[in-house]
């Protein structure tokens, strides 16, 4: 059963926020089980794999991290990865490491997440995964820290195809279905976002694309 104290945080989100992760956890709940375990007793350099299809579940499951009891003696750090054109991921983290302010008595774990932008849907190398595979060997004493990966399907399969040398070192993937309930919400709102001509007024082109792409993964879903 999930834990009263999780599903009841000292800093509570808006409730639409936390009925998505309340839904999140009881479709998952024996996959983020295992995430915990992974988080809490991995030491030094260790990889795992979050994958996550539908972007607002990946806001979810890091808050659950974060807000659990187990997990206080964790400082999560989360980095976001949406450049498109990132291609030396260890640079991007060694330089973002090299700017984090060490909570004492902490165990870090860094949480990556956006890194399907430059990783891309084509069948062609991703020069970030031919650089990671290439630069696998100095991981362990550049990122002396657990990592979690939250990818979608589709990076996940790129990253074992064109990174199998990275790949062969993750312990475990941890694969988040989006809830039903999640899911009518998102469709019902997207929608309704569309057939209002104030819609196409008042938001960006942007933020329309990106609205789209939202659409897609329901489909997907």
């Amino acid at each position: 059963m999930l834990s009263k104290e999780l599903l009841q945080p000292a800093n509570p989100l808006e409730d639409i926020n936390r009925q998505q992760i309340n839904y999140l956890l009881a479709h998952n709940e024996e996959n983020f089980q295992f995430l915990l375990a992974f988080v809490t007793t991995s030491k030094n350099f260790k990889i795992a794999i979050a994958e996550i299809n539908f972007p607002p579940d990946v806001d979810a499951l890091i808050t659950a991290l974060q807000e659990h009891p187990k997990c206080q003696q964790i400082q999560f750090v989360v980095l976001n990865l949406n450049d498109s054109e990132l291609r030396f991921l260890l640079v991007k983290i060694k330089q973002d490491l090299a700017n984090i302010q060490r909570e004492a008595n902490k165990k870090l774990v860094l949480i990556l997440r956006g890194l399907e932008k430059s990783i891309g849907t084509t069948d062609d190398y991703p020069p970030i995964l031919v650089n990671l595979n290439y630069v696998r060997d100095a991981f362990p004493d550049a990122v002396p820290h657990p990592v979690l990966f939250i990818l979608p399907d589709y990076a996940v399969t790129s990253l074992a195809r064109f990174a199998p040398d990275f790949w062969s070192w993750i312990s475990a993937t941890f694969k988040f279905n989006t809830a039903p309930e999640t899911l009518d919400r998102a469709r019902q709102r997207a929608f309704n976002d569309f057939d209002s001509p104030k819609y196409y007024r008042t938001h960006a082109k942007q933020e329309r694309t990106e609205r789209i792409d939202l659409l897609e993964r329901l489909l997907h879903e």
